[in-house]
């Protein structure tokens, strides 16, 4: 992948963009800071690559927060609503990720209303794939509600990170 990135550079074909409707009450602070502990957690959510001697190189970076893009579209009626969350989404998918700088996944919220909103998370593919995406949403749901009560989540120490599996 990086070395298309190279050949191809801001290429979106490696995006994966994951949306999931949300309906009631959600804290967007909460739901920052479990985004942002999940990439704590896990070296492959701060990690970068950067070439050095003409060969690809993976740099973990100790530390890395996101901020989540909020769109309101509350304003709109109904159906331009909808079309316009789904547009944004589109374009928010394909748009490129840098390899070379933080971060590789990105998170978008569209405000359909007070109680109903779009969650977009795009990463790139050499970073996650469909089961880490998994892992994500599954930690997700763990991390969120303790952060919406204040509390540290109890999920474990991860057992493993990417590297390791790599060696």
């Amino acid at each position: 992948m990086w070395i298309i990135d190279q050949m191809l550079p801001g290429n979106p074909a490696y995006n994966i963009p994951v949306a999931y409707r949300i309906r009631g009450a959600l804290d967007v602070r909460a739901l920052e800071e479990s985004f942002n502990e999940i990439i704590r957690r896990h070296e492959c959510w701060r990690t970068t690559f950067r070439e050095c001697d003409g060969n690809p190189v993976q740099e973990i970076h100790p530390e890395c927060r996101i901020r989540i893009g909020i769109t309101d579209l509350g304003h709109l009626q109904d159906a331009d609503r909808e079309r316009e969350a789904h547009a944004l989404a589109a374009e928010e998918a394909i748009r490129p990720f840098d390899l070379r700088s933080l971060p590789l996944v990105r998170v978008s919220l569209f405000a359909l209303g007070k109680d109903e909103h779009v969650l977009l998370v795009t990463v790139h593919h050499i970073v996650a794939d469909g089961h880490s995406v998994k892992l994500m949403f599954d930690e997700l749901d763990a991390i969120y509600p303790a952060a919406i009560a204040g509390i540290a989540s109890q999920l474990p120490k991860p057992e493993a990170q990417y590297g390791d599996f790599a060696v």
